[in-house]
């Protein structure tokens, strides 16, 4: 039995990121060797790539979640607060280089 009703019932209640968060820990529950090979796949396509180019260098890839955190964390590690006049966001390509 895989209790429908209890997530549906809560599928009606919750905000929709807490929803998430619920059928994520209950499928984990439920198959704990899923969220296993979903990850081991998704590493499986992962890659990084800097290729030169005519006049400078393009950066491309994938990565999981769990690493592209890390990258972001890195990233704003180094990018840091902005200035007082400096209107650009975080993800500004121009800022964060």
């Amino acid at each position: 039995m895989c209790n429908e009703s209890f997530l549906l019932d809560q599928a009606r209640d919750l905000p929709v990121d807490q929803f998430r968060t619920l059928v994520r820990r209950w499928a984990a529950a439920a198959d704990p060797d899923a969220d296993e090979r979903g990850f081991a796949r998704a590493q499986e396509r992962e890659f990084l790539e800097l290729s030169h180019t005519l006049d400078g260098y393009h950066l491309g890839g994938f990565r999981t979640v769990e690493h592209a955190l890390v990258l972001q964390t890195a990233l704003d590690a180094v990018v840091g607060g902005r200035a007082k006049d400096d209107t650009r966001t975080r993800a500004h390509a121009a800022r964060r280089h």
